[in-house]
């Protein structure tokens, strides 16, 4: 529960801590644990290590279809290759 509302309202520690009434070294604990675990389980499926193929077909991707050349990600997704 700390972790999601961590996630959903970046809220400060002290917030937290008010909040559930756990120490605020505890929830910098539980953070860092429970992002050390997804990262472990999520980064191989999600993130793949990119190969120069990928990189190069991106860029083009994003120079052909929105005129950006040499651009390989767009924050707020409103040009997806």
């Amino acid at each position: 529960m700390i972790f999601t509302r961590y996630l959903s309202t970046g809220a400060t520690f002290n917030q937290l801590h008010l909040d559930f009434f756990v120490g605020k070294i505890t929830i910098l604990v539980i953070i860092k644990e429970t992002l050390l675990v997804l990262w472990t389980k999520i980064q191989p499926l999600e993130m793949l290590v990119p190969t120069n193929e990928i990189w190069l077909n991106t860029a083009e991707g994003f120079y052909e279809t929105a005129n950006f050349p040499n651009c390989l990600r767009a924050v707020d997704g409103s040009t997806s290759v």
